[in-house]
């Protein structure tokens, strides 16, 4: 019988707290008058931190329990917690800064505002816009080596036009009529590059106008447009499945009109949850196919291409690698913190200098383009001009090199240090002696950006590793400070805002409430919680120059194009998911890549935030770090150990892989000049001991399974097998299980589909449970066996000492059940049923952010799509394809139009 599980009746949904806590957590004016009686929330005269402790005991309080004197004690409490500690120098500093700017904005003065008519996008092919740049030597050497049909790998900083390459290797491979593949680690950033590329590699007509986007086409999990194109977009994970899906031989023939493919963001291969999938890849690509590897992030580049050169010695292998002193945008390194004597300052990390006699022994190519800029300056040639000065000494400091520039030469200070830090050499580095007396767990932001501003270093990111503390310094800097942006400005950001909205763009529930106003001062926020309709908009307001500070986490450390003149790393640590660790160097490499604009800044600007003297140790060694090496990760799952390429040849596979190619270095060092890391040996050495005894382990398993069986030495696929390898993104012995046996789903309705999947769709959930509420006793009956299955297999892979956690939790069952049985197709029933569900979930601390939500959805019905395409019983398919259209409806249709629309 269908249940109606109504927003009434459904205890999910009810009043299970008393009416005024109800009130309290929902947001309504009853909340509002606790807010009116906080004067620290207008004024912010004490630390958020000490604020927010208090707002969260003041939303958990059971005002039935406690009298409203209660309240009122702790705000006096909270109010001799400020005076005190408003005796700190630096939290007095803070309180002075009451910026003259209105944190208040006129929207209806922003509305008035006439702004010139915009032009209409012109679209330009490759030929009439990126392929008229000047190539720079290591480009031109790269393009020639794919051209000639060579495996590339190119690692250089950050701005350095290795995306420029990749698309003359795209253009190369169209003009000769084949096809390629592009690959890149995340949805939005393959959204991004199809809706580029689409533009680039369209078709024009004669007179240069755009006619169509045919020759380019994207494949990921949620999107397929034009998969017959020259060229592809894809997810690495999608490249992967599909050179799996058959032998080698039938694998090459379907790949028989691919010329190559591109892996962007390659130091993924190092990844630990996903670097197996890229490790695949490389492996299993016909060996016909050249490939190449783009990364900013690779002190091992080396080693990756002589392993690329083993997996296919009948290619050559081209390997550019450029130095981060190579950069056009140099980086300039800051310490921010707190002087008794000056305030809140930043302080350049280190003294730069120069070395003539290096420089005399060779230049680098961007060197040499410094070296003929001064030469025209000068009118002398460039040594006679180091020499003049050297007045004493071995080395000459950068910084008094770049004033001589400015005084003599009349430079800009940006470009003078630009030149002078082209020509320095970071060997020679030396630490400033900064004394910061601030030690504060999350150093002051308003004073920071005040300094940013003052110093024309805005464009902005702040690298904060929470979501919960990026809104927390979105609200306090934005309520400080005030707007960034001139009225026009604003109105520039309103009108795209509108434009997003007019076309039936859903942005978030407290959109207008928490985020619009923001935009319009110019501030923003980007992390995984976040919408991807929102995060998109951001990016796009970004690229026009419209975002002065954005709070991210490291959602922002992939390719996104969003240009920023100055990144800020405000803590040396991160949670990591399991436990706090300290920021990798590739981390941060990958950050402070992000600042200074190519064509627009002449130096990026890097501020750290140190946490004390730990901290500030601490950074220094993150920053001095040359290790950004990329390490295997191999970790074959039963889906991987399942495909024909490895099933009957596990040895042989592992031999291939780059972690064998690591742990086998002794062979090849022989030369006594070349030194070996024993503990880096060590582990890669113990590492193919854990996968062989881990792969052992699976394939006694899956036979038990019923999955495999085998003749003397060789392993065949049984009808589980083959819908079990074709199965990702969950244990794929338990999905087998739950869909080979008919008694787990043969008596669901479409929409408990959707809830039992659900429950295993890896969900982080903080407080996950495997019972259901009493009110749910029919659905319970139908959902527990697939649960107790779950919780035996978890018990059968332990037993055998297999690592392969199996996540569930039945917490989102409501939640899905109300919206698949939602029948209205109506777009704002739809959505008001969807604010409604995540209202409830955050009061609950189950999903605190949309886009948490969202990603429960979509992984509900990525499984979704995968019973209907693995199992070998058509009801089943059907009944799953139904359950994927009761959840396919807004705002979960809106996502994808937008991303591809937006760019």
């Amino acid at each position: 019988m269908k249940i109606n599980f109504n927003l009434v009746k459904t205890p999910f949904l009810a009043g299970t707290k008393n009416k005024k806590q109800e009130k309290m957590l929902s947001g309504t004016k009853q909340d509002n008058v606790f807010k009116s009686s906080f004067p620290f929330e207008q004024k912010m005269l004490f630390p958020s931190e000490q604020y927010l402790q208090l707002q969260q005991y003041l939303q958990q309080l059971n005002t039935e329990q406690k009298p409203k004197d209660a309240i009122l004690e702790n705000i006096e409490r909270a109010r001799a917690n400020r005076e005190q500690s408003s005796q700190n120098p630096f939290l007095k500093e803070v309180a002075k800064l009451k910026d003259s700017r209105s944190a208040e904005l006129d929207l209806e003065k922003i509305k008035s505002i006439i702004l010139p008519p915009k032009s209409p996008k012109q679209m330009r092919s490759f030929e009439d816009s990126d392929k008229k740049f000047i190539l720079d030597r290591y480009q031109k050497d790269a393009i020639d080596a794919f051209v000639r049909g060579e495996n590339v790998i190119v690692t250089a900083p950050t701005g350095m036009g290795k995306t420029l390459i990749a698309q003359y290797g795209i253009d190369d491979t169209i003009k000769k009529g084949k096809r390629i593949i592009y690959l890149s680690p995340l949805k939005a950033l393959s959204n991004e590059k199809f809706t580029k590329f689409s533009e680039l590699f369209g078709n024009y007509d004669k007179d240069g106008n755009f006619i169509n986007s045919n020759n380019v086409g994207i494949i990921t999990g949620d999107v397929v447009v034009n998969p017959e194109a020259q060229l592809i977009v894809m997810t690495t994970e999608i490249y992967r499945n599909m050179l799996n899906l058959e032998d080698a031989q039938t694998t090459a023939e379907i790949f028989k009109d691919f010329d190559g493919v591109i892996y962007d963001e390659f130091h993924y291969l190092g990844d630990p949850a996903r670097g197996t999938v890229w490790e695949e890849a490389v492996i299993n690509t016909p060996k016909y196919m050249k490939q190449m590897m783009l990364s900013a992030t690779a002190s091992n580049a080396q080693e990756i291409n002589e392993w690329i050169s083993k997996l296919n010695s009948a290619k050559a292998a081209h390997l550019t690698a450029i130095a981060e002193n190579e950069r056009f945008v140099p980086l300039n390194e800051y310490v921010y913190g707190y002087k008794k004597d000056k305030g809140f300052v930043i302080e350049p990390l280190y003294t730069k200098q120069i070395n003539p006699r290096k420089l005399q022994n060779g230049l680098s190519d961007r060197q040499k383009q410094i070296a003929s800029e001064l030469e025209s300056l000068y009118g002398q040639d460039f040594q006679t001009i180091l020499k003049q000065h050297n007045t004493g000494g071995f080395y000459i400091n950068s910084q008094e090199f770049a004033f001589s520039l400015m005084k003599e030469k009349g430079l800009e200070k940006d470009k003078a240090k630009q030149i002078a830090y082209a020509l320095s050499d970071e060997n020679l580095n030396v630490t400033n002696d900064i004394r910061l007396s601030y030690n504060s767990k999350n150093p002051p932001l308003v004073p920071l950006l005040k300094i940013l501003e003052k110093q024309n270093k805005t464009p902005a990111l702040f690298f904060i590793f929470s979501k919960k503390r990026c809104k927390e310094q979105l609200d306090e800097v934005s309520q400080r400070l005030g707007t960034l942006l001139t009225p026009e400005e604003s109105k520039k950001v309103l009108n795209s805002i509108n434009e997003a909205k007019e076309s039936g763009i859903y942005l978030g529930s407290d959109f207008d409430e928490e985020y619009l106003p923001k935009l319009l001062m110019g501030y923003a926020i980007h992390h995984a919680g976040m919408l991807p309709a929102y995060k998109s908009l951001v990016e796009k307001l970004s690229r026009e120059g419209l975002i002065k500070a954005c709070f991210a986490t490291e959602t922002m450390l992939a390719g996104i194009n969003m240009p920023f003149k100055t990144t800020v790393f405000t803590s040396a640590d991160k949670f990591d998911g399991r436990s706090i660790v300290t920021v990798a160097p590739t981390t941060y490499k990958q950050g402070a890549g992000r600042a200074g604009r190519r064509g627009i800044d002449d130096i990026g600007n890097v501020i750290v935030c140190p946490q004390g003297e730990l901290g500030f140790e601490t950074f220094k060694d993150i920053i001095s770090s040359k290790d950004t090496k990329i390490r295997s990760h191999l970790n074959l799952n039963y889906a991987a150990l399942l495909q024909k390429p490895i099933l009957n040849n596990l040895d042989n596979f592992i031999e291939k892989s780059f972690l064998s190619y690591q742990a086998n270095e002794p062979e090849r060092a022989r030369s006594p000049q070349k030194t070996l890391d024993n503990s880096y040996l060590s582990y890669h050495s113990s590492e193919i001991r854990r996968v062989k005894q881990d792969a052992i382990r699976r394939l006694n398993y899956l036979e038990e399974k019923g999955c495999i069986q085998h003749d003397g030495d060789v392993y065949y696929l049984t009808e589980k097998g083959e819908m079990a390898k074709n199965i990702y993104g969950i244990n794929q012995v338990l999905l087998t299980e739950l869909i080979s046996d008919p008694k787990y789903t043969q008596d669901l309705t479409p929409e408990e589909l959707a809830a039992l999947m659900v429950i295993f769709a890896d969900v982080k959930d903080d407080r996950p449970k495997t019972t259901f509420d009493s009110e749910m006793a029919d659905v319970a009956q139908k959902l527990s066996p697939a649960i107790t299955l779950a919780e035996n297999i978890a018990k059968e892979q332990a037993a055998r000492k297999i690592d392969d956690e199996i996540k569930m939790s039945t917490n989102l069952v409501p939640a899905i059940l109300n919206f698949a049985y939602m029948s209205s197709e109506n777009r704002e029933e739809c959505i008001a049923l969807w604010k409604d569900i995540f209202k409830e979930l955050k009061s609950q601390y189950l999903i605190m952010h949309e886009g948490d939500l969202l990603r429960v959805f979509n992984g509900t019905i990525d499984l979704l799509k995968t019973v209907s395409e693995v199992t070998f019983n058509p009801e089943l398919a059907t009944k799953a394809n139904l359950a994927i259209n009761c959840l396919k409806k807004p705002p979960l249709t809106d996502i994808l139009e937008y991303e591809l629309n937006i760019k």
